[in-house]
C-alpha cells in the first residue's frame, strides 16, 4: 500500500473519475481535488506538485526517525473538513493549525491505523 491508509477509498474513487497517478507512484502521491457542485457535477482539479509545500518530519529525541523519509505539508488550506458558523456550512473554507489544536478528532501523521511507512518504527521508539 501507498500513501495514508485512510484515503485507499477516496485514491479508487478518483481514479475511477478519471485521475491518472504519477507514472512512478510513491508514498506521496498529490490526490486531485473533487469539486462537485449542482451545476457542473464532478470535476477533478488536479494541484501543480510545484505550490505544495512539505517539510521533512524529525523527531527531537530520536535522531534516526529523519531516516524514514516521512514528509507533511505545511499549510493544509483545502481539506475535506467543512466549516459550519451559524447554520451556514462552507465546503471548502481553508484550514491551517486546525490540525494541531484538534488532535484527538484529526489524527497526527504517525498513528498506525494512518501510515504504514515502516511497521518497526513505533516498537524502535518504544510503543
Amino acid at each position: 500500500m501507498l500513501g495514508d491508509a485512510r484515503y485507499q477509498g477516496f485514491t479508487a474513487e478518483v481514479q475511477r473519475l478519471g485521475w491518472k497517478p504519477p507514472s512512478q507512484r510513491s508514498r506521496f502521491d498529490h490526490l486531485p481535488l473533487v469539486v462537485e457542485t449542482a451545476h457542473e457535477g464532478t470535476k477533478l482539479v488536479t494541484v501543480p506538485r510545484d505550490v505544495v509545500q512539505e517539510v521533512p518530519l524529525e523527531h527531537p529525541d530520536l535522531p534516526w526517525f529523519v531516516e524514514l523519509g516521512l514528509r507533511w505539508h505545511t499549510v493544509p488550506l483545502i481539506s475535506n473538513m467543512q466549516l459550519l458558523i451559524g447554520g451556514i456550512r462552507y465546503p471548502a473554507a481553508p484550514f491551517n493549525t486546525r490540525f494541531v489544536a484538534n488532535r484527538d478528532r484529526h489524527p497526527w501523521p504517525g498513528r498506525r491505523e494512518r501510515v504504514r511507512h515502516h511497521p518497526a518504527h513505533g516498537r524502535t521508539a518504544g510503543h
